[in-house]
């Protein structure tokens, strides 16, 4: 998180409202990002944009402008993200709570709503919070949805002991024969109408651009699933049977990536079987998740070569969704002595992420395939999603997350997909206005989210970066 940008501050909300109005290009192209406005829109009444845009969009890198921004090139990066974030975040909780509303309409009023707020006089620790607000109820209400999904599931399967492995062979998949070929049926379907409507819009770049991207994710899922129909005979009409999985196992090896980014030559039978059922189970939950959310994630093999697994949206996830979160143990501030930092050294995934409070999330011995697990949940594959490639922007945004006392988890906590690895200090909770049980990362979508794989900006940092890194180019930037 840690990239060295830096944001205007000097210009005051009147200042900036009168000279630009809503019709200056920064507005209309921020309203471009999130997928709404063209400039050739002109119907629309004008209206003042909250300064926020200058800071969000417009950066420049001249001490007397660093000293404005009062901490530095990081801190100002850390104000110019959490300005857009809580941006999608409001605009999200509007068009949920207006759905008849036009997308302009939700837009305009969400920029009004945070600029009555008076974000500009707020500290970057209290625009923390401001964000922690808005996300507390909609991660609450996706840890239900995970729970009531699993509720409907052998409880078996979401044990963490020794007879994990026997939970799993004994498991009667069956259960899931019918969403799964439901599934894999319309996404034939829908794989085959978007090409139809793919070879008419040539004419159209922006259209044929979203449209093979959804077709490029939709085959890689038909993909995906017809490997576990195969695997458990359901497209003979057979019902799975424990017998019959062996023979599943392949004895002329391809020594590429199933559509799941799985290389099955480097697996034995027994780990192949295993890896299936699992995947059987994932494919399942978001399935019924998607139903229930209206949109899923997947952990399938990356649109971009050589990339391995990535991370990809089933359905649609409106923009300030919760997409994914980073899991795995977490290093409160001042927990890394000299002492544990040999512990830090191989990173070559790139699995450790900061926190702009520098608390370090350690993702780099998390699942992707085994989600069932305590201390897990379907959408803990931050992980495993990567950096745009190149020319690109991302569709998510890196967002601290903190799992709070005041979110009543209970039983939900099973879902926290993190551990302290040390335990906070006092001192690491002496500003927190909340009872902090957990921090984490999260994934927000930066727009609307259709049917198509995910990246969010490493903003690497330091001398070896690896060959494939590009610095990503946002605009005005």
């Amino acid at each position: 998180m840690k990239q060295l940008f830096l944001a205007r501050t000097t210009r005051s909300i009147k200042t900036w409202s009168r000279i630009c109005g809503s019709r200056h290009p920064t507005y209309l192209r921020l309203s471009r990002q999130l997928g709404t406005l063209t400039t050739g829109d002109e119907s629309s009444p004008a209206s003042s944009p909250p300064s926020i845009l200058k800071r969000v969009w417009r950066s420049i890198w001249d001490k007397d402008a660093l000293d404005e921004a009062g901490g530095g090139a990081l801190k100002a990066q850390e104000r110019k993200d959490l300005y857009y974030l809580l941006l999608v975040t409001k605009l999200r909780e509007i068009r949920l709570d207006n759905p008849e509303w036009e997308y302009r309409q939700a837009f305009d009023a969400a920029y009004q709503e945070l600029e009555a707020k008076g974000l500009d006089d707020m500290s970057n620790a209290v625009l923390r919070l401001e964000l922690q607000d808005l996300l507390g109820p909609q991660v609450v209400d996706l840890l239900h949805s995970f729970d009531h999904v699993d509720s409907q599931m052998n409880p078996e399967l979401f044990v963490e002991d020794e007879s994990a492995g026997t939970v799993m062979s004994d498991h009667d998949y069956n259960d899931y024969r019918a969403v799964l070929k439901e599934d894999h049926e319309e996404t034939a379907t829908r794989l085959e109408n978007l090409r139809t409507v793919f070879d008419n819009s040539s004419s159209n770049e922006a259209l044929s651009l979203k449209l093979s991207r959804s077709i490029a994710f939709l085959e890689r899922k038909l993909g995906a699933l017809t490997s576990i129909l195969d695997f458990h005979s359901w497209n003979e009409g057979a019902s799975s049977n424990g017998a019959d999985w062996a023979s599943t196992y392949p004895t002329d090896f391809d020594s590429e990536m199933d559509d799941f980014g799985f290389r099955v030559s480097t697996a034995d039978e027994e780990t192949f079987i295993a890896v299936r059922q699992y995947q059987t189970v994932n494919l399942y939950r978001a399935a019924m998740l998607r139903k229930e959310l209206g949109y899923s994630v997947l952990a399938l093999k990356s649109l971009i070569p050589n990339a391995g697994r990535g991370v990809f949206v089933d359905g649609i996830a409106m923009s300030g969704s919760l997409i994914a979160v980073q899991p795995g143990p977490v290093w409160p501030l001042g927990s890394v002595r000299p002492d544990v930092e040999d512990h830090f050294q191989n990173n070559d995934n790139l699995q450790l992420s900061m926190r702009y409070d520098n608390f370090i999330v350690d993702s780099r011995r998390s699942p992707y395939t085994v989600l069932t697990r305590p201390n897990s949940n379907p959408f803990a594959l931050g992980h495993v999603v990567n950096h745009p490639p190149p020319g690109s922007l991302p569709n998510c945004q890196s967002a601290m997350l903190n799992f709070i006392e005041g979110m009543q988890l209970g039983d939900l906590y099973r879902y926290v997909p993190n551990t302290y690895a040390v335990p906070p200090t006092w001192i690491n909770r002496t500003f927190d206005r909340y009872v902090i049980e957990m921090h984490s990362l999260g994934l927000l979508a930066r727009r609307d989210v259709q049917e198509e794989e995910v990246f969010y900006d490493y903003r690497i940092t330091g001398a070896d970066m690896p060959r494939w890194y590009h610095r990503v180019d946002y605009p005005d930037e």
